[in-house]
């Protein structure tokens, strides 16, 4: 299947696709399915990306796991399972995104948008992707609809705000720390998609991986006396002292692991 370590690892069903323009996406084949995994997959995978991460926070881990590998003399294993990619292994563009801060799409009228601590925004727990759609209902409320994975919540927030000298008062729309003020002229609206960095770091991610392995989960994806290309996977993950080559091997043996599991 096209792509297919990276759908292991990713376990979302293909049909889910938010579509190409989404930060980090990558093609998942439409009849892809997602694995129930084991407890001890499961706790790597919560390991590696965050407990209820969102599809943005996916991609982007996604992105420095398979940099790693693919960097690495081990990227045959990759294509052993399937040949076929798609993406370039050292696209940036996800990163990019993030750098770009908040994007602005002016949906109606022509008032513009200002932003407010855009340096302090951050991740919400395993979400850095946030989108809205902000609407100035009256001269005092601003509606705020809210996206996630290009699709909209059911959550509507009606937000007051005052104007001084034509311009409003700051109003906060996210959790994340996001304000904005803007020409309060009704009937503007605005989408707005922005992209944050995740609160923690892939070093990080391998030091909470050290401390957070169980016994089990380490039998399970390295036990003792297991065939090749467990045995390379393990002795990366345990006995190299750089972290690009452990996570390479960490990664390896989960997708592999994973591609055992029934699913297809």
């Amino acid at each position: 299947m096209i792509n297919h370590l990276r759908s292991l690892l990713l376990n979302v069903n293909g049909s889910n696709s938010p579509g190409t323009s989404f930060p980090g996406e990558q093609y998942v084949p439409p009849e892809f399915i997602s694995r129930p995994v084991t407890s001890e997959l499961q706790q790597v995978r919560d390991l590696l990306f965050g407990v209820g991460p969102d599809r943005a926070i996916l991609n982007y881990r996604l992105q420095e796991l398979l940099t790693c590998i693919h960097t690495s003399p081990f990227a045959d294993y990759v294509t052993a399972i399937d040949p076929r990619i798609t993406y370039w292994p050292f696209n940036s563009s996800i990163f990019q995104k993030i750098l770009a801060g908040p994007v602005v799409t002016a949906l109606s009228g022509t008032s513009p948008l200002y932003f407010l601590n855009v340096n302090q925004a951050a991740s919400v727990g395993n979400r850095i992707y946030f989108s809205w759609l902000l609407t100035i209902v009256n001269n005092a409320t601003l509606k705020i609809d809210q996206y996630s994975d290009n699709a909209r919540y059911g959550n509507t927030t009606y937000i007051a705000f005052t104007t001084t000298n034509g311009l409003s008062s700051p109003v906060l729309i996210s959790d994340n720390g996001l304000s904005v003020c803007f020409n309060p002229v009704v009937g503007s609206q605005w989408r707005i998609d922005f992209l944050v960095k995740p609160s923690t770091s892939l070093r990080q991610v391998v030091a909470d991986l050290d401390g957070g392995i169980s016994n089990d989960t380490q039998n399970a994806l390295f036990p003792s006396g297991c065939p090749e290309p467990y045995a390379t996977f393990g002795a990366l993950w345990n006995q190299s002292d750089q972290i690009p080559l452990r996570i390479a091997g960490l990664t390896l043996a989960l997708g592999y692991r994973m591609d055992n599991l029934p699913g297809e």
